[in-house]
């Protein structure tokens, strides 16, 4: 049997997250870093639904859907109490007002 720390090793989230002593998770830069291209993808991808750039093969009730989700995700992803506290969500805030109006 493997001990904890060669299972810790091999662990995939380790690249993702590191572990206090109490076991509580935290992101790691690869994973912060990883986290803000996502954000990114999703501001750009409200801002083409909104600008009729995306999506441009669904009706607009999926568009809304698509909308929501992103919103959805860029609030949980704001949410994080493990930002490094110099990012800047000034896109992402935007976004997520455009979004909420777009869906009405």
């Amino acid at each position: 049997m493997a001990s904890v720390d060669d299972r810790k090793a091999s662990d995939p989230l380790l690249e993702w997250f590191s572990f206090d002593s109490e076991g509580k998770r935290t992101r790691t830069d690869k994973k912060i870093a990883k986290d803000l291209v996502t954000m990114g993808h999703s501001v750009t991808y409200i801002n083409d639904i909104i600008a009729g750039n995306a999506a441009t093969d669904v009706n607009d009730t999926r568009k809304k859907l698509i909308v929501g989700d992103n919103v959805m995700s860029l609030e949980n992803m704001i949410a994080y109490k493990d930002w490094k506290g110099d990012e800047d969500f000034t896109d992402a805030n935007k976004a997520i007002t455009d979004g909420k109006a777009y869906m009405g």
